[in-house]
C-alpha cells in the first residue's frame, strides 16, 4: 500500500475512534452537535453510547486491518454507516443549521471512506 493510502486510512481510523471515545466520554457533545433539546434525556444518552461504541469499534477495525481486503471492507462499512447517519440526520434533525452541519460532516466522512476504499 502506498504512503498516502496508508496515511489516509490511519487518519480515518484514528479520527473515527477518537470521535467515538469523545462521544462516550461526553455524551452531551452529540446532543449539542445535533441541537437536541435535552442532553440528559435517556434517548439522547442511548444515541450517544450507541454512536460512541460503534465509531470506536469501526475506527479500531480500520486501524487493525492487516490485509488490503480487510481494510477495504472496514472502510466500506465505515462509509455505509456514515451514509446512513447523513441520511437520517438530513431527514430527522429539526434544527436547520444542525441538520446541514451534521449531515454534511457525515456525508463527507462517508465519501472519504469510500474514496480511500476504492483506491486500495
Amino acid at each position: 500500500m502506498t504512503g498516502w493510502k496508508r496515511r489516509a486510512s490511519w487518519l480515518l481510523g484514528t479520527g473515527t475512534a477518537a470521535y467515538g471515545l469523545s462521544v462516550l466520554a461526553m455524551p452531551g457533545s452529540l446532543a449539542k452537535q445535533c441541537a437536541l433539546e435535552d442532553p440528559d434525556a435517556p434517548a439522547t444518552r442511548l444515541l450517544a453510547i450507541t454512536f460512541g461504541v460503534r465509531d470506536l469499534v469501526s475506527g479500531v477495525s480500520i486501524l487493525r486491518a492487516r490485509s488490503r481486503e480487510s481494510l477495504r471492507t472496514a472502510l466500506l462499512v465505515r462509509g455505509v454507516l456514515d451514509s446512513g447517519d447523513a441520511i437520517a440526520c438530513a431527514v430527522l434533525l429539526t434544527n436547520p443549521g444542525a441538520r446541514a452541519r451534521v449531515a454534511g460532516v457525515a456525508g463527507t466522512w462517508a465519501a472519504l471512506s469510500f474514496a480511500v476504499a476504492a483506491a486500495l
